[in-house]
């Protein structure tokens, strides 16, 4: 039980320190113990991991809903609550998240890239 303990909070430790740059600088404590709360099982630590997927592919790609569905569908084959979590926690702790536009022709969420 004790090596489990360290591993995962040597999992937790990496992670954090590898979204260092992409999580919003006043929500860094959040997001740390966001990691901590859901590094606990392989479940929850999935979970994890498909959300930073997601801000990495945010990167490269400027449409939220395009992301979300080739990571969380395509990808990870995530159930629809599964994926608003994921969305949701993107949203609130992604560097860039405050760029999110809607586009009016097909409502759909864009990163819009300066």
């Amino acid at each position: 039980m004790k090596k489990a303990r360290e591993k995962n909070i040597y999992r937790s430790l990496n992670i954090i320190l590898d979204t260092i740059n992409i999580i919003k600088p006043e929500l860094k404590e959040e997001w740390r113990d966001f990691v901590l709360n859901n590094i606990n099982d392989d479940d929850s630590c999935n979970i994890v991991s498909v959300v930073i997927h997601v801000m990495k592919e945010l990167e490269d790609d400027c449409y939220l809903d395009d992301v979300i569905n080739k990571v969380c569908i395509n990808d990870f084959k995530l159930s629809n609550t599964v994926i608003d979590f994921v969305k949701n926690n993107v949203q609130h702790f992604y560097l860039c998240s405050d760029t999110l536009k809607i586009d009016g022709q097909n409502k759909s969420a864009q990163l819009v890239k300066k």
